[in-house]
């Protein structure tokens, strides 16, 4: 996570023959990128998101990092340790906003 956040746009992004929402055979093209902010322990920094562009279908998909889960701000290493914390009725000292313990909270 770490070597991503700090490579930046710079990281190596896959090329993709397939178009994973019309199936066609086609090479999707890079179509920039878009920032999305994730909370660390201490700090949120923003990382880049890949897109690419379908000219069969004309959508834009986006690709996630290994880490990051769709819909969540928090990375995947952050949200097992509040699970964790929460399975064993540790107290969470995680420095992280009422809403985003909340939104866990529901999907649990």
């Amino acid at each position: 996570m770490t070597k991503y956040i700090k490579l930046g746009i710079e990281n190596h992004f896959p090329a993709f023959e397939v178009c994973p929402s019309c199936k066609a055979k086609v090479k999707l093209k890079r179509h920039g990128f878009y920032w999305r902010y994730i909370h660390l322990i201490k700090k949120a920094v923003k990382v880049p998101v890949c897109r690419y562009f379908c000219p069969s279908c004309c959508k834009t998909i986006s690709l996630l990092p290994i880490f990051l889960l769709p819909y969540y701000q928090l990375p995947l290493r952050v949200i097992m340790k509040l699970i964790q914390c929460a399975a064993s009725g540790k107290q969470v000292l995680l420095n992280l906003k009422r809403q985003h313990l909340q939104f866990i909270k529901k999907d649990l």
